[in-house]
């Protein structure tokens, strides 16, 4: 009988196990098993996460199997950190500690389990491991070494039974470092950081070893539009690109064996080798980075394949016998280790490349491969030379030429001229390749005396250069030269480097290729010849490659995919500062300002102080972080930073440098939006002349002329933005082309050119679903202006399609951004646009829309006020969807992009009525299926929303959920007009007014300035004026509609959401120092009014019912600050000195603010009236940790009494927060302001929260937000119902009674609002609390009707 034969493979195993599992039995063997379940349960999850699979289990024990090292090393690391912090817990019934091993080794697979060697030894290292540490083998520490943040302890040669092997100590906070089994301390491996230099905004980087091109940063300034292009698989590391179909081989370095007058033999005749076969076509030959990383790390055999996909091995040797040597060679197969072909050569200094080549052809030959040169028959760079020691002067030259500094320059010049001497006039290309690279890094490094003559002579080079026709070389020289210094077109220098590709295609090719086709836009080309790149160079030193394709896919809108690239190595000990910097880019473009930011920090700190002011790149990243300060709101910090780069580069380069340009051009946007004219005419007109001075500057120069034509369009100076737009599009690129176009189409409108303004239009060509609406809204300006009725009706109903599909999620995947920004003029156009045309218009467009979507046209406006207003929420809900990588969804993801697919199938459009209503069905029931299967993703990420997202919402929907006693009033500002949609439950109406949102912010300050206690701390004479002025404007026109109700519910907009909407008087009141205020006639006094964010929200939350929680009250205040301060009002003056670094706050400063016990009083007055089923967290326990820690989805009522941050109250805060107890030394988990970011991650399950506390009812200083946003929404998108929150500073011992009086009358009503209210005119009656300081703040958002338990 023959033997079978066994199933094996090379796998990664992760071996688990409990410490001390037997004695925690004996104690209480019910309390371990519930212990041990529910800390496996964690376990089993995270290895689903990771992408591993379980094979086995034991009782306490179970055994893993990994795809990938990384991935076993993060999950056993990501385990142990939570079992150590479970262990912490004070609650935590039982301390159970894991010990973990891993290893990768061959495994025989029988059925689903996996047993063999490299199971025994993960179960040796499990054994060997510290308790709640983690043990690897020298297989999984080479593999995962270079790729992860962790730091790692050698143990050295350890025997365990049977099994001898290498094992290190993964270092964690909470384990001990060993000796290693030599009772020694072995020393810490500690890789370099690899920091090249990056100079010059047009520098390519060519001559590196073979596969280690090095970016420029021309790619990285590229701002235009999004490519529509179709992207490609990525690679999910630097190590995994996609296999091509052919041979990979690896030429290990070649040993020298004797002694050689030549230094640096080995190299020169490795990497000459690696050349040779690389010409070749059918075979992949990986790069010389790649062999010296394999030779130092030890990786050998099948690890091999794993690693990198070889598939055969070359290694050999040069041994030296005087003046002659001989060269072996060998091929070794993977698949079987068995050496297929071996073979020797003598040779003599003159004959050694002649005899590799034919060793060379001799093992292609052996492989099947048809030993023929590329299409260039053309010699490789090591046959440009007559001996090796010619051939070592070149390899030094080009080794000083790729430090890209002025030190590097001057060697390989000396060098170069040596050089010249020694090539064959038959390779004669080389005497004009060479040095036209010399010059061109003399320019580009600044170091030309006589720019003119040096550009005169790399012209001459780069044209003598390229008489030579066969050879790749040239082209791409000329290529590169000919676009950044001597005006070559895009499509010429594509014709190009598509040639070089074709005549031979090195590394070094496709990387310039690469370059060549991200500067004219076509980054699906740049990508894919990129990844090609990385095939052949899968270790990619110094992430050369990686960091040219992570910019090449953050170009083409592919974010995600810049994630994918690097995963888990964006840690790595190697990592590069370019890369760090496009995943700031990343994540700023998907609106993690955070991460942006601290991604951006990390990519400075790899430049080293003295690479600083003469590295442009170093000023690039600076550009970049003082851009994102600009973003989050900060814009004085951004305008000091740009002004210390310019005046950096200023003392660094000189006036009027063309590195000036980009600052200069950001920093004049900024001045605008401040408003500062004289600061923005200086730099607008230096830089103009900046531009005027480097004429020969051609580098994204269409994009700054754009700039300069918007800022005089800002300034209403029509002709001088109609000039540049002009000298924009005289510059033929693509980049940013169709945006150029739209603005001056949309200048020339202005000027009434109204015949070249149409013909522009026929030029755009949207490419994106941001480039389609910049289309529609300046055809619908066009169309409106010149009263081309019919194409307006057909237009105005395009855009809203594309505004409504875009809203619910029904967008395309390369769509990124906040529909506020996109969209947000042209919705405010568009509803104006119905509000100015001609009745007969309005009919004719009404019904047109109505007829074919079945939507009034109430309906559609209602959608267009919600689709702005509740943009920023919306939006956070598509990334969280589109965006998240959480493999649980990823099913439920692929059946929702395949159920837009289908819905954009449905035409738009049909001949009949009978036909558009069978559309109209199929179109609705397309949408459900897509809101329904979001709804079922946001389940699965445990999502709370209150907004509306993917489900189409109705006047008919909303009216079905009012009581007849209730009315939601709805207000919205256009440029000059104020929309107030009335529903009821019987009607809907729309008013619109003139009335500017500017003109009512000022009443509304007006009347706040009121609410003040003055200098002598009494109370100012209230503003009744202006509350009767904004009864008029903002309820008379509704008196009719809300006759008869009880019940306001408001949804304000805008200035609105700083209003009280109970200060409003109908009947004018005296203005005197006299008033009783307890008589006055308050809107509060006759209706109940309560607030929502959005129509959608009010909706939403009324489908949510209350829960029975465990407890009933959460207590948070008096929050300790060691500070003797006692004052009533927490002012923004007692705020103004909290700073925050990186994100981070200062604790000392918080520690200055003043004490508040007051709150403490308040607080235990409502703990007691829950009889015990409360809890209080005073002092120093109400600090960010302990908040964070809590299941607070247990809680019915929480309460948070202290100070509180808002939006655009301080400058240097970037986001509204609540102040708690600060710990000793701030961290960025832990920094005493609990922030808005931090409270959405929340998990509540509340019926209210009371934010008792100063002006916490603002806005959050963004264009667009959802009403009542800043702290109420990131609440509401923790969990919580409904909220109590204040519009101004509040009187402590007021706030103790409203809410005091509102819980105690809860109890009784069990309804919030009516509790609130009833508390209010108690308020209001009693002549001390009667002036509307006391009352007038707090008011209640969300859903505060429900019945209370």
């Amino acid at each position: 009988m023959s033997e079978e034969k066994l199933n094996r493979k090379v796998a990664v195993i992760l071996g688990t196990d409990v410490v001390g599992y037997s004695k925690h039995i004996e104690a209480d063997e019910n309390l371990t098993l519930r212990t041990y379940e529910a800390r496996e349960s964690v376990l089993l999850a995270l290895i689903e996460e990771y992408g591993g699979r379980v094979f086995n289990t034991g009782g306490d024990s179970v055994l893993a199997e990994f795809p990938s090292a990384v991935d076993a090393l993060e999950c056993a690391t990501s385990f142990q950190t939570r079992m150590v912090e479970a262990n912490k817990q004070p609650d935590s019934p039982m301390k159970m500690r894991f010990r973990l091993g891993i290893n990768m080794g061959d495994v025989v697979k029988r059925g689903d389990n996996l047993l063999g060697d490299g199971v025994n030894i993960a179960a040796r290292l499990e054994a060997l491991s510290q308790p709640d540490g983690v043990s690897i083998s020298k297989s999984v520490h080479d593999m995962v070494a270079q790729k992860t943040r962790h730091k790692f302890h050698d143990l050295g040669l350890q025997k365990v039974k049977e099994n001898a092997f290498h094992a290190f100590d993964v270092i964690m906070p909470h384990t001990q470092k060993r000796q290693g089994a030599d009772g020694t301390k072995k020393p810490l491996l500690m890789a370099a950081l690899a920091a090249v230099a990056v100079i010059g905004a047009i520098f390519f980087y060519v001559f590196q070893e073979q596969g280690a091109s090095k970016p420029g940063n021309q790619v990285i300034s590229l701002n235009g539009s999004s490519a529509d292009q179709t992207s490609e698989n990525s690679p999910s590391a630097k190590t995994s690109a996609n296999k091509m179909s052919a041979p990979t081989i690896l030429v290990m370095p070649i040993d020298v064996i004797g002694q050689s007058e030549v230094e640096g033999i080995g190299k020169g005749v490795t990497e000459s080798l690696i050349a040779t076969l690389s010409k070749f076509v059918g075979v992949t030959v990986l790069s010389s980075s790649t062999s010296y990383h394999v030779a130092e790390s030890g990786i050998a055999g099948m690890n091999l394949k794993t690693a990198f996909g070889i598939d055969h091995v070359v290694s050999g040797t040069v041994q030296y016998l005087g003046d002659a040597g001989r060269i072996n060679l060998e091929l070794v197969d993977l698949d079987d280790g068995t050496v297929s072909w071996s073979d020797k050569r003598d040779f003599t200094a003159e004959s050694l490349f002649r005899v590799q080549d034919e060793l060379s052809q001799l093992l292609l030959a052996d492989l099947a491969i048809n030993a023929v040169v590329g299409v260039n028959q053309g010699a490789n760079w090591a046959n440009s030379f007559n001996t090796i020691e010619d051939y070592m002067l070149f390899l030094n030259w080009r080794q000083e030429w790729r430090r890209l500094n002025r030190q590097g320059y001057f060697a390989s010049e000396k060098l170069l001229k040596q050089l010249v001497k020694v090539i064959p006039q038959e390779n004669s290309a080389w005497l004009y390749v060479l040095p036209a690279w010399q010059v061109f890094q003399k320019i580009t490094l600044g170091l030309s005396i006589d720019k003119e003559a040096d550009l005169k002579e790399l012209k001459n080079l780069v044209e003598r250069a390229s008489e030579t026709t066969d050879m790749e070389e040239p082209y791409i020289l000329s290529a590169i030269v000919g676009f950044y210094f001597f005006g070559l077109q895009c499509d010429e220098a594509i014709s190009k480097v598509t040639t070089a590709i074709q005549l031979g295609g090195s590394v070094d090719t496709l990387s310039g290729a690469a370059r060549i086709y991200g500067v004219c836009g076509d980054y699906a080309r740049a990508i894919e010849v990129s990844k090609q790149a990385l095939i052949r160079v899968p270790h990619d030193a110094g992430w050369s490659i990686t960091r040219n394709l992570v910019a090449y896919y953050y170009l083409n809108g592919q974010e995600d995919e810049v994630q994918a690239l690097i995963g888990d190595n964006i840690n790595a000990p190697d990592m590069h500062g370019e890369v760090l910097f496009y995943f700031a880019y990343a994540s700023e473009k998907r609106g993690d300002l955070e991460k942006a930011q601290e991604y951006l920090f990390d990519a400075l700190s790899y430049f080293r102080d003295s690479d600083k002011k003469a590295n442009e790149m170093y000023f690039f990243y600076i550009a970049r972080l003082n851009n994102i300060f600009n973003i989050m709101g900060e814009r004085d910090q951004s305008i000091k930073g740009y002004n210390k780069l310019i005046d950096d580069i200023k003392r660094e380069y000189g006036d009027y440098n063309a590195l000036l340009i980009s600052p200069l051009s950001s920093v004049i946007k900024i001045y605008y939006k401040m408003s500062h004219e004289e600061k923005r005419s200086n730099q607008l007109n230096y830089l103009i002349k900046t531009l005027e001075k480097n004429s020969d500057y051609k580098y994204n120069l269409n994009v700054y002329y754009a700039n300069i034509a918007e800022v005089y369009l800002s300034s209403d100076d029509l002709t001088n933005a109609e000039k540049y737009y002009h000298k924009s599009l005289a510059i033929k690129k693509d980049v940013g082309r169709n945006n150029i176009i739209m603005s001056l189409t949309e200048v020339k409108i202005f000027l009434d050119k109204f015949e070249e303004a149409e013909k522009l239009m026929k030029e755009v060509k949207p490419k994106n679903t941001y480039q389609k609406m910049r289309y529609y809204r300046t055809l619908n300006r066009l169309y409106f202006k010149t009263k081309q009725k019919d194409k307006f009706r057909k237009n105005y109903f395009d855009s809203y399609l594309l505004i409504s599909d875009y809203s619910k999620g029904i967008l395309e995947t390369q769509d990124t951004g906040d529909v506020s920004f996109w969209f947000g003029g042209h919705i405010i156009e568009m509803l104006e646009a119905l509000h100015t045309m001609p009745k007969q218009d309005y009919n004719l467009l009404a019904n047109y829309i109505e007829n074919n979507t079945g939507k009034h046209i109430n309906d559609t406006k209602m959608e267009l006020f919600e689709i702005l207003r509740s943009s920023k929420i919306n939006q956070r809900l598509q990334d969280l969807v589109f965006k998240s990588q959480n493999p649980k969804i990823k099913k439920e993801k692929r059946k929702l992009e395949n159920l837009i697919i289908d819905f954009k199938k449905i035409p738009k459009f049909a001949e009949s009525k009978s036909e558009t209503e069978q559309l109209i069905k199929k179109m609705k029931t397309a949408k459900n299926k897509i809101a329904a299967q979001n709804e079922i993703i946001l389940k699965k990420l445990d999502i709370s929303k209150i907004s509306n997202f993917s489900k189409e919402i109705f006047r008919d929907d909303i009216q079905k959920t009012l009581k007849n006693d209730q009315i939601l009033v709805s207000y919205f500002f256009t440029h000059h007009y104020l929309h107030i949609l009335t529903i009821s439950s019987k009607k809907t109406e729309v008013k619109v007014i003139e009335s500017k949102n500017k003109d009512i912010k000022n009443k509304i300050q007006q009347i706040l300035s009121t609410v003040k206690v003055n200098k002598v701390n009494q109370l100012k004479t209230f503003d009744f004026d202006n509350t009767n002025k904004l009864y008029k404007i903002l309820l008379k026109p509704i008196e009719n509609s809300i006759k008869g109700k009880k019940e306001l519910i408001i949804i304000p907009h805008k200035a609105l959401m700083s209003l009280p909407f109970g200060i409003l008087t109908k009947n004018k009141v005296k203005q005197s120092n006299q008033i009783e205020y307890q008589n006055v006639n308050w809107l509060g006094k006759k209706y109940s009014i309560n607030y929502y964010p959005s129509i959608y929200s009010f909706y939403n939350l009324q489908k949510i019912k209350s829960k029975n929680n465990e407890n009933n009250f959460a207590g948070f205040g008096d929050p300790e600050f060691n500070s003797k301060k006692d004052i009533k009002l927490a002012s923004k003056s007692d705020l103004s000195n909290l700073t925050m670094s990186r994100g981070i706050a200062d604790a000392d400063e918080i520690r200055k603010l003043s004490e508040l016990p007051e709150t403490s009083d308040e607080l235990k007055f409502i703990a007691n009236l829950f009889k015990g089923k409360s809890k209080l967290y005073l002092r120093k326990d109400f600090d960010e940790e302990k908040i964070k820690s809590l299941d607070l989805s247990n809680y019915k009522y929480i309460s948070f009494a202290t100070h509180a941050i808002v939006a655009d109250q301080i400058n240097n805060i970037s986001e509204p927060g609540i102040i708690l107890t600060p710990p000793k030394k701030s961290t960025k988990t832990n920094d005493g302001i609990l922030t808005v970011s931090e409270i959405e991650r929340l998990k509540l399950n509340s019926d209210i929260v009371i934010l008792s506390a100063c002006n916490t009812a603002s806005e959050d200083g963004t264009p667009n937000a959802e009403g009542l946003s800043g702290l109420t929404s990131a609440f509401f998108q923790a969990g919580t119902k409904s909220m109590m929150v204040t519009h101004w500073d509040v009187e402590t011992n007021s706030a103790v009674t409203l809410t005091t009086g509102m819980f105690d009358k809860m109890v009784k009503l069990k309804n919030l609002s009516k509790a609130m209210h009833k508390t209010k005119i108690e308020m209001m009656n009693d002549p001390k609390t009667s002036h509307p300081i006391y009352w007038a703040p707090f008011v209640l958002i969300g859903n505060v009707n429900n019945s209370i338990n």
